[in-house]
């Protein structure tokens, strides 16, 4: 309710929640320690134990609030996420339900109590109401693997998003985890007229452990398999200007965050259908967009260019990313920072060169990739994209586009919290570079981050 209310989406607020705790544990420490020195000194701590209800209600509310800020570490919640998870709710609900009998009223304390709650319900109301009365209880998810870690999830859903966004999905079906929801970045764009035509969320998933660890285990063993599922969303999202506004665009999507780009790709290339004629007159000029994705699925450009492929036939599109420059680095079992770059992959392509003059046998050619390249639609027969091992350089790729003179840059990244810190860096230098004196490069830097840590 807050995140509609402010326009801010939660995965921006809990930042805001995060350090709130802190400042919350501090000041509760502040608060505590006192009480304890001075009743020590005056030597009736034990009475005022066994006989005040402030003392032994404190206590147990600031271990549970220890508890936690320690387990919301992010080294900490990242190593245990489903045990945080499952005992954070736990925690939270002792440390209210005991800091409400350690105020007791005092200074009608409870009423803030009281307003809480009603928020709190209404929040959750508000999610509930909105997954029945928008997606109802039809709907089902379909699960896929695309390739040994990556697992998809088609919905069909007469809904609209836009790219980057992410729904929340409740699998209705599957014993605890029906219980709780899981955030999920759509993949695909919505239909052109999603009140005419049923749109298909599309979920590309990294397998790990807890739901996406199960849901992975009953794709691999029946494919196709579906369970029903509960929507709520869309939210997040890039906010203020489309990126069609800008003169580049410069997308960063790396790890489980790859399949992030899927979505912003079909939009440019939707994009450039629609303004065709008026690009060629030079009423309008379409933005240039790369995309830069680093990987340790080795079936990745499969799986990604058949998604790409089989929208453009779907829409009518030219086998073709005229104005996209895509350029996969593939880390997998690579340690070095030094990337060996192949020539500009086609899908048809088998033995690209390197730049030793080494031929490389391409994960394309292993993948069948040329088959869909086939289905060609009235343009080019193969599908570009530029295939690389190793780790990508990623700040010296922002600070690059950023230096272009006179241009509007627009930098989304999304993927592991030490790529987003690397383009926030080399974004925020650009921004200042703007701020001091305007020239050198970049007339305007916008920047939009999501983590997938």
């Amino acid at each position: 309710m807050i995140a509609t209310l402010t326009g801010v989406s939660h995965e921006k607020l809990i930042i805001f929640h995060n350090w709130t705790g802190w400042a919350m544990f501090v000041l509760a420490l502040v608060h505590t320690f006192p009480f304890i020195v001075v009743h020590l000194q005056q030597g009736d701590m034990a009475m005022q134990w066994n006989m005040s209800i402030f003392y032994w209600s404190g206590v147990v509310a600031l271990v549970a609030q220890a508890y936690l800020q320690f387990m919301s570490l992010s080294f900490i919640r990242n190593r245990f996420y489903e045990f945080f998870k499952a005992t954070h709710m736990l925690a939270a609900l002792i440390f209210v339900l005991f800091l409400f009998f350690h105020c007791d009223y005092t200074l009608t304390s409870w009423h803030y109590f009281i307003a809480a709650g009603v928020l709190y319900t209404l929040s959750f109301l508000y999610s509930q109401i909105r997954t029945y009365s928008e997606f109802g209880l039809g709907l089902r998810a379909t699960f896929d693997m695309v390739s040994d870690t990556t697992l998809r999830i088609t919905v069909p859903a007469r809904t609209t998003w836009q790219p980057t966004q992410h729904m929340f999905l409740r699998f209705v079906a599957l014993q605890v985890h029906a219980l709780t929801s899981h955030p999920f970045t759509v993949c695909s764009v919505p239909a052109a007229a999603a009140d005419d035509d049923k749109s298909t969320l599309v979920f590309y998933v990294q397998a790990r452990k807890g739901v996406t660890g199960r849901l992975a285990k009953l794709a691999a063993a029946r494919g196709g398999y579906t369970v029903p599922v509960l929507l709520d969303g869309p939210y997040g999202g890039i906010k203020g200007k489309p990126l069609s506004s800008y003169d580049d665009n410069l997308i960063v999507a790396c790890g489980a965050g790859a399949p992030f780009s899927l979505g912003l790709v079909m939009d440019a290339l939707l994009l450039r259908r629609a303004f065709a004629a008026k690009a060629e007159a030079g009423v309008v000029t379409l933005p240039r967009v790369e995309v830069l994705i680093a990987t340790r699925d080795p079936q990745f450009v499969r799986w990604y260019c058949e998604a790409l492929t089989d929208f453009m036939e779907a829409n009518g599109l030219p086998i073709d990313l005229q104005g996209i420059r895509i350029s996969v680095f593939q880390t997998g079992g690579s340690g070095g920072n030094t990337s060996r770059s192949t020539t500009a992959m086609s899908m048809a392509s088998a033995t690209p060169e390197n730049e030793a003059g080494v031929r490389e046998k391409s994960a394309v050619s292993d993948t069948k990739v040329s088959s869909s390249s086939d289905r060609s639609i009235g343009g080019s027969k193969s599908l570009q994209l530029e295939i690389h091992t190793g780790r990508p350089e990623i700040g010296a790729t922002v600070r690059k586009a950023t230096r272009r003179p006179g241009v509007s840059l627009a930098v989304v990244a999304c993927g592991p919290g030490g790529v987003v810190e690397e383009v926030q860096a080399a974004a925020a230098e650009a921004q200042l570079r703007i701020l001091g004196s305007g020239n050198g490069g970049a007339r305007e830097v916008y920047l939009h981050t999501e983590h997938f840590s």
